[in-house]
């Protein structure tokens, strides 16, 4: 099995696992600034910055996420908030 890691085709499936129902969220994904990955027994880890809208202030504010995504299996298997 490669290691190699397809950040397009995950970033893909990212904006359709967080943004389904929302045209702008969806283009807020674009901003989206990846900060580490590591890949552990066919594991991909990635850690995000992904931006969101706060709705008491209605301007940007970015959340820490932490994404694990099966590469022999193609799916995402979690994605966790994080402090920072």
């Amino acid at each position: 099995m490669s290691r190699d890691i397809d950040i397009g085709k995950i970033i893909t499936k990212l904006k359709h696992a967080l943004f389904r129902a929302s045209i702008v969220s969806e283009v807020l994904i674009d901003f989206m600034i990846i900060s580490e990955v590591w890949v552990e027994d066919s594991i991909a880890h990635i850690v995000a910055w992904i931006p969101d809208l706060d709705p008491k202030s209605g301007k940007l504010k970015y959340r820490k996420k932490h994404i694990t995504y099966d590469l022999e299996k193609d799916m995402i298997l979690g994605i966790k908030d994080e402090k920072g």
